[in-house]
Parts: structure tokens; sequence; C-alpha cells
């Protein structure tokens, strides 16, 4: 049996005591660091399947510690939770962001925990096993497996949701995405309510593509579309 590694980072060791009591039930082996020096010295050591991380720490907070890693090409395809004892919207928006792929909050109940964990974790286990595992656009090469893009034979470096934005622009190229179906195919949870994180996405997207990055079209008020040469 394969298990699944998750690093906890947060500096409430009661909150950490209780779901690990629960994650552990459910065959997780779960490691703990009170702060994110600490977390990154547990990282070198064993890169775990999926990190969550509270927002609100002493020193480097959550936001961050997570630019940090997502900026490391060595970490930066780590799948992260944002962990929080509020439901702020404005957190919410900036943790997406920043490439997370959920936030939740700390009341939250132990079967939605564990189900939006498992969700994350399918989610990024469906890339690694698509039968398509070299996906190519003329001088675009996506190695889905590896998650390496080579561009006329350069590797460029996406956030982790801006490689899943582009591997779905590839494969449904031609056709009228609307945000909702963005939502629902990249981040996986229900629609919030600002549209700024997938526009800014986007834009971070069109940028490292270069001239590929204009054929990714806004079609205002529906959503976008990645054009085919005609």
């Amino acid at each position: 049996m394969q298990f699944v590694r998750l690093l906890i980072v947060d500096d409430e060791i009661d909150f950490f005591r209780t779901i690990q009591v629960i994650l552990e039930e459910n065959l997780f082996v779960v490691s703990y660091a009170k702060d994110t020096k600490e977390a990154l010295e547990k990282i070198k050591q064993a890169k775990p399947d999926l990190i969550l991380l509270d927002i609100r720490m002493p020193g480097m907070d959550g936001f961050q510690f997570c630019r940090n890693l997502k900026s490391e090409i060595t970490t930066a395809n780590i799948p992260l939770i944002f962990l929080s004892n509020k439901r702020a919207e404005f957190d919410k928006v900036l943790g997406l962001e920043l490439g997370a792929e959920d936030f939740i909050t700390k009341s939250t109940r132990e079967r939605e925990l564990l189900a939006r964990i498992k969700t994350v974790l399918r989610r990024k286990k469906g890339i690694v096993e698509n039968n398509d595992f070299i996906l190519t656009y003329k001088k675009l090469s996506i190695n889905l497996d590896r998650r390496k893009i080579l561009l006329h034979n350069k590797k460029i470096y996406l956030t982790p949701k801006e490689f899943d934005l582009l591997v779905l622009f590839i494969k449904k190229r031609g056709r009228v995405l609307n945000r909702t179906f963005l939502v629902e195919n990249v981040w996986g949870y229900e629609y919030f309510k600002s549209s700024r994180t997938i526009d800014t996405h986007v834009k971070q997207l069109r940028k490292k593509l270069g001239a590929y990055g204009k054929k990714i079209v806004t079609l205002k008020g529906v959503g976008y579309v990645f054009e085919e040469d005609e």
C-alpha cells in the first residue's frame, strides 16, 4: 500500500493534534512543522504529497511561504491547501491566486476536510495518469507526467494552476471555455464570487507563453478560447 504524506504547517499544536488523529485513522502519514522555517527543513528531508498551511503565523506568514514554494521548480508542484480561522473572501482569493489548491477554515467538519483533501489528491493523480503523457502544439511540448514545458526547446516555468490552464486550453483549443468550466476543471470547487483569480492566471500565462500567449483570446462576458490557426 502506498501511503500519502501530509505536512501540516501550523503554530497551533492543539489543532494539529486534533486533525492528526483523524488523518492517521484514514491512513495518511502526517508530519508537523510549527513554523515555515521548520516546514522548509521537513520538505528538504522528504517532499510531501500535500501541504496544509496556516495563513497566520509568527515570522513569515503562509502567503509569503506559498509564494516562495511556487517560485522554486523543485517545490512548485506540491499541492497546497490554506488553513484559516476565518472565512474571509480576500484571504481565499489571494490564496488561490498564489497557486493554492483550496482554502479550508479550521472549523470545517471532519468529513468535509477529508473529502476536500482527497479531491485535491485525486486531481493531482488524474493529471499524472493521463494517457497522453506528451501533449504537443507546434513548438510547444507539455510533459504531463513530469509537468514540464518546452517552448522552442527551452524550458518555461508555470505555477500549478497556470500549467493546468494551459493543458486545458491546448486540449480544448478552438472551443470557447466559460469561467464556470475553467473553475470546475482547474480549481475543482464551487465557483467563487470574484473572477479576478481566473483573469490573473490567464494574464500571467500569456506573458510566459510569448507569441503563443496571444492565442488565448478573451470573450467578454463569456470566457476564453485558445484560437486555432485559420
